[in-house]
């Protein structure tokens, strides 16, 4: 079902005006009693009650008249960014995106520069305001004096710097350059710090308190902003990125995203003080009066009718145009069911429950989540929308969260993602449109853990608790998970839990350090594969040796990029393979070249093909409506898992996905990926890449800071490879040695290893008749700076006169500290029964230790779309005559000590495997095996033992044995 759908049943389910709202409703009576209850007998909820009455003071000290003059008309072009790319006018620095610095209560009208501390506009703009405002009292450029606009601090008409710094509303311009500072302060000044900001502290004061001057100036700010709220339209009265888009620039006041939730929490507000309102004389007759005074055709002279035109003109109105609060999925159908649930419930109840089950269904529906990219921050976005509505609506309900997840299973999947997804409790896999360069994610970003119940963040929902939250679902599941995350979200501190005002829990913290006593502060968290999100990761090692690699198997969904079959890499406390994270946008907005070039293939670390993205056209401005633009899954194609050995020391996954490829059409675009233990604290990860397809194969790894040195290939100024990269100083070599290595020497850029730290990471390649280059990559620091780096890339290269090209790119990472495992690797031929070598499509790699250990890798090629002979896929039978294995395995380890005996076998997708004196053999069904080998017995390390038919050395039985558990 599309948004579209969703917004129009919405509204047959539930038809606006069905039933009158007699009450508050997440802020009931009860509600209020606990909170004002609290705040007179905690310590903590004192603390809050007072914060919130210092909150309040400002807006509680001005007459309801000032509050009233403080809502303004859509007269003035507003805009999201005083410059999005631009300087300070005075000094000359750089004040890029939301730099500017804006205090509307201490400087109204003012933005300042963060470098010169020099504040704009120069002229008295509240006195040019003021002359302009009309009948209504709004303000009409028309009739604003314009003799008004002039520097006050050179009042003098024929000093040059008269004209310095003024703005009209329409921005200061200047040899064609124009600063909108009072369209954004219009934005960040007057709407939120002093309007939204003012309706929050209010509302909280009022709840907190039970003092009805708090709702009585609340709804004078809620009746005005109603005045006016209809009349608004971001899409065509306002910038972003110094321009108007038609079909992305949506909203009310502000842009969609945060229209979205400033309705929202407008209406909460509304909510908390609507018994506040019931027989306020004062209220009523000072509304009435302005309505009159400003001829404004409404007849307000009673609480009722206010109330009435609150709803109708900010809830109502917001659930009639859906199109200005469309914002990421699911926060737009959260924020309708809130609305919709203030104003009837409980009669409508079992509407909204209906439409609370369909977005559940669709916000849950890929491992968890919605599937919109961004892992570590728009892919999170959904499960913290999710965890503050669940906390929200918990309080109507004490089985509403239990009741949902037995109604939907994947919910018990969804604040897992991001547990299962942290590494190391350090890093995430910032697939998509998230994160900084490199840099570590020390939160769990799965929902939020405030301490404030009244937080000022743009998406959070008051009096809500992640903590209670956690302790539920921990209830609920019996997942330890929960209390350990919410522990260390309290920096693993019992002191202050669950910082919840509406907690009437007293042994919520005793429950807690008992969970953490029995299960440990750590979640455990171990190697998946999520076929829906298209994201498979392997971890190994404990503490300061965990690593893990990851590799993302999908194109499409919202804030995506062209990034199939990427891969990363974790180790030695750093992020040795990263994505380069959120798009630059500082430097042009979200179609800059700079922007562009973080979506493009070319950035990630995979193979382009014909220098063609794999999504053609990726970030460049779409034409489809705003809700389809932001479906999470649009565009979204899945790869394949076609092999996976899930073993102990032995990980391996190969995906495939040649339909993938829009730029260009495929037969084959398959990766392989293996993280194999050397020992408990070091491992080294295969890289099998086939592509078939096109006439040019360009293979990108881009590292980490620091040096890369490359060892058997001599590297000589080229030309740059072009396609819209931004990648320069590239160096070839056409015809490197075969099995050339390149070492990235570690640069410790942010300062996360200690100073005795030397953490290399070596890549050993085995890739036939390829070019080898280095480069540079340039990166940025985030998208609020202009901080920027260039960091060292390899570009592995295949071309053939004509397509199809045939290539597999075959190659060995290896992370380690100070010395090297790898003494040397190896490619062997494979043949088949009849001893008739196969192609180069099929790879054995022999990768030798220093300690004498030798490990044989076989991967097949199993698809062969270009009909290769001989053929896996109808043979079914592979040898490495070098070192005497046999096998109809798609994938198979075989691992050696320092004097030659068998120590470990793995094999995935077939039934035998013979190597000197050993075979195996397993039932079809067999998926995948791994045995240690000791003496007369095989140790089961991973799949089912009794897939096992049999197992000998030297036409003797083993004994099998296994783990407890299996």
């Amino acid at each position: 079902m599309n948004t579209k759908q969703c917004a129009v049943l919405l509204s047959v389910l539930l038809p606006l005006g069905a039933n009158a709202k007699q009450s508050s409703v997440f802020y009931s009576q009860d509600v209020r009693s606990l909170l004002q209850a609290r705040a007179a007998t905690d310590p903590w909820g004192q603390q809050i009650r007072d914060q919130a009455v210092r909150s309040a003071a400002p807006w509680l000290a001005m007459s309801d008249e000032a509050l009233w003059n403080l809502i303004f008309a859509p007269t003035i072009t507003r805009s999201w960014m005083v410059w999005s790319n631009g300087f300070c006018p005075a000094c000359k620095k750089s004040v890029t995106m939301y730099n500017w610095k804006i205090d509307a209560l201490a400087e109204p009208w003012k933005v300042q520069c963060p470098h010169c501390h020099e504040f704009f506009p120069k002229n008295d703009f509240a006195a040019y305001y003021r002359s302009g405002l009309d009948s209504q009292s709004l303000f009409d450029p028309k009739k604003a004096d314009q003799t008004l606009l002039f520097n006050t601090d050179h009042p003098n008409l024929h000093d040059p710097l008269h004209r310095f710094g003024v703005d009209d509303g329409e921005g200061y311009a200047e040899d064609g350059r124009r600063w909108r500072f009072i369209g954004a302060y219009l934005i960040y000044g007057q709407w939120k710090q002093l309007i939204v900001a003012g309706v929050r502290n209010l509302a909280a004061a009022y709840v907190l308190t039970g003092d009805r001057a708090y709702s009585h100036k609340a709804a004078v700010l809620l009746d005005r902003i109603s005045d006016v709220y209809p009349s608004f339209d971001f899409n065509t009265q306002a910038l972003v990125y110094e321009r108007s888009d038609p079909i992305t620039s949506q909203g009310y006041v502000t842009v969609w995203h945060d229209a979205c939730e400033e309705t929202r929490e407008l209406a909460l507000s509304y909510d908390m003080i609507y018994d506040g309102l019931e027989d306020d004389a004062e209220l009523a007759s000072f509304i009435s009066r302005k309505a009159k005074q400003c001829k404004l055709g409404q007849v307000k002279t009673n609480v009722s009718a206010i109330r009435r035109h609150i709803e109708e003109n900010l809830l109502r109105d917001a659930l009639r145009n859906r199109r200005k609060i469309e914002s990421n999925f699911p926060r737009t159908d959260a924020a309708m069911a809130v609305m919709e649930t203030i104003l009837g419930w409980p009669e409508d109840r079992p509407a909204v429950l209906a439409v609370i089950d369909r977005f559940i269904a669709r916000a849950t529906a890929m491992d968890g989540l919605s599937g919109e990219k961004g892992l570590a921050g728009y892919s999170a976005g959904c499960s913290r929308c999710l965890a503050q509505f669940l906390s929200l609506y918990s309080r109507l309900e004490p089985a509403f969260i239990a009741d949902l997840m037995a109604r939907h299973s994947n919910l018990h999947k969804t604040f897992r993602f991001h547990i299962d997804t942290w590494f190391a409790e350090q890093y995430y896999p910032n697939i998509g449109d998230c994160g900084v360069f490199a840099q570590k994610a020390e939160y769990y970003i799965g929902a939020s853990f405030s301490r404030n119940p009244i937080p000022t963040e743009i998406s959070a929902y008051s009096f809500t608790s992640g903590y209670s939250l956690f302790q539920q679902l921990f209830e609920i599941t019996g997942d330890p998970a929960y209390i350990q995350i919410l522990y260390r979200e309290n920096q693993r501190s019992l002191q202050g839990l669950p910082y919840d005002l509406l907690s009437t829990d007293e042994g919520f913290q005793q429950k807690t350090a008992a969970a953490i006593e029995k299960y440990g502060v750590s979640p455990q968290v171990h190697s998946f594969n999520k076929k829906d999100w298209c994201l498979a990761m392997f971890y190994s090692g404990s503490g300061q040796n965990q690593r893990a690699v990851w590799i993302d198997y999908d194109i499409g969904g919202n804030h995506c990029h062209a990034d199939a079959m990427n891969i990363g890499l974790f180790a030695g406390g750093l992020d040795l393979l990263p994505p380069f994270g959120y798009p630059p946008v500082q430097f042009g907005g979200w179609t800059s070249d700079k922007a562009l070039w973080y979506r493009k293939t070319a950035s990630h670390n995979t193979v382009v093909v014909d220098g063609h993205d794999q999504m053609p056209g990726i970030g460049l401005p779409e034409a489809e409506p705003l809700a389809v633009q932001l479906d999470p899954l649009k565009k979204h194609e899945r790869g394949l898992t076609t092999c996976e050995l899930p073993g102990r020391q032995v990980q391996a996954i190969r995906v495939s996905g040649p339909g993938l490829y829009h730029g260009v059409q495929l037969q084959q675009y398959e990766r392989t990926i293996g993280l194999i233990d050397l020992s408990a604290e070091a491992s080294y990860v295969l890289d099998i890449f086939r592509v078939v397809g096109g006439s040019d194969h360009a293979k990108f790894t881009h590292g980490y800071f620091g040096e890369l040195q490359p060892f058997g290939f001599t590297p000589t100024p080229a030309a740059d490879y072009g396609h819209g990269t931004q990648m320069g100083s590239f160096c070839s070599d056409p015809s490197p040695e075969f099995g050339w290595q390149a070492r990235w020497s570690i640069e410790d850029r942010y300062g996360y290893l200690s100073k005795d730290s030397h953490l290399h990471l070596n890549y050993f390649d085995l890739t036939r008749e390829a070019e080898v280059a280095t480069a540079k990559s340039w990166i940025a620091f985030g998208f609020t700076n202009e901080q920027t780096a260039e960091i060292p890339a390899l570009m592995i290269r295949r071309k053939a006169e004509r397509a199809p090209l045939s290539s597999c790119f075959v190659g060995i990472f290896e992370p380690y500290t100070s010395q090297s495992l790898i003494r040397s690797i190896e490619r062997l031929e494979v043949v088949d029964a009849e001893d008739t070598p196969y192609g180069d499509m099929s790879a054995a790699v022999l990768v030798q230790s220093v300690d004498g250990v030798r490990d044989l890798i076989l991967a097949m090629d199993v698809e062969n779309p270009a009909d290769q002979i001989p053929c896996f896929r109808t043979t079914r039978r592979a040898q490495v005559p070098a070192c005497r294995l046999t096998t109809d395995a798609e994938f198979c380890l075989v691992r050696t000590d320092a004097h030659g005996a068998l120590k470990k076998v793995a094999l995935a997708h077939g039934t035998f495997l013979r190597t000197g004196d050993f075979e195996i053999q397993t039932d079809t069904g067999a998926e995948f095996i791994e045995v240690d080998l000791e003496g007369k017995t095989a140790a089961l390390a991973a799949g089912r033992s009794e897939a096992i038919k049999s197992c000998k050395m030297k036409s003797q039985r083993l004994r099998i044995a296994v783990p407890a558990g299996k």
